[in-house]
């Protein structure tokens, strides 16, 4: 059987504080056929505004991520908004979402769930998208 691969459409964004830390999510991206832009924190809100990926993902320390949460909600009030993180502390993640996060994803992460959350966002995010137009 053959599988038919789609178009590689769709680019998220991973933004964390090292690239070689990264690497696990980056390969479940792009194994999922997704477009990866990898950035890191100081220069993600640059990359955002001129290149609007379909999603956002943030591999950092709960302030950092809290805090560009924040400022990317300014810029980018629909797009997905993912924080991967080890925090099992309920007020961490409320405070994540409360900065507007949509998804707390806890390291290690299961690749079929990862995959599985970004999609379901983007399908939202796309019906949403069209009610607007």
């Amino acid at each position: 059987m053959v599988r038919k691969v789609a178009p590689m459409t769709e680019t998220i964004l991973l933004v964390g504080s090292e690239p070689v830390d990264q690497q696990s999510a980056i390969q479940v991206l792009l194994k999922a056929n997704y477009q990866v832009r990898y950035s890191s924190d100081s220069n993600a809100i640059g990359v955002l505004t001129t290149e609007m990926p379909s999603a956002v993902l943030l591999n950092l320390e709960p302030e950092s991520a809290q805090e560009l949460c924040f400022l990317i909600r300014r810029i980018a009030p629909a797009v997905p908004l993912f924080v991967i993180g080890r925090e099992n502390n309920t007020a961490v993640k409320v405070g994540l979402f409360q900065a507007e996060a949509d998804d707390y994803i806890r390291d290690p992460f299961d690749s079929t769930e990862l995959i599985a959350r970004i999609r379901s966002a983007l399908r939202r995010s796309q019906k949403q998208g069209l009610r607007d137009s």
